[in-house]
């Protein structure tokens, strides 16, 4: 899986991500709604009884972002902000299996879910 890859740094070095980190993250960084702190994922060899995922009380900055984007550590914002309001709304759908086998069923998914949030309101810009 490109996850696991991703936490043991063993991503290929001509990965579109790894070679284009610094402007994916000064993209990213705008995404940022909740300052505060940012989600992390344990190592694989690290992970324990408290779980994968945890949150870390610090500011996602540009320079934490770029890490991700090389495949140091993977990170995850938090989209909505202590108030209880959101910027913005994404939906990750990836195929970890690397053969590209689940690709026509994302995609199904991914129009569905698009026509649902349409006839919902919400709109793309």
């Amino acid at each position: 899986m490109i996850a696991d890859l991703q936490v043991h740094g063993e991503v290929p070095l001509d990965d579109p991500w790894r070679s284009n980190a610094h402007a994916l993250a000064a993209w990213a960084i705008l995404m940022v709604v909740m300052w505060k702190a940012h989600g992390r994922y344990r190592p694989i060899d690290k992970r324990d009884h408290r779980g994968p995922a945890y949150t870390l009380k610090r500011k996602a900055t540009t320079p934490v972002l770029t890490q991700h984007f090389l495949g140091k550590h993977i990170i995850g914002l938090h989209p909505i902000s202590p108030n209880n309001l959101s910027r913005w709304l994404a939906i990750d759908i990836d195929d970890h299996s690397l053969t590209g086998e689940k690709s026509s069923a994302n995609r199904a998914a991914a129009v569905a879910w698009y026509q649902q949030l349409r006839s919902l309101g919400f709109r793309t810009r």
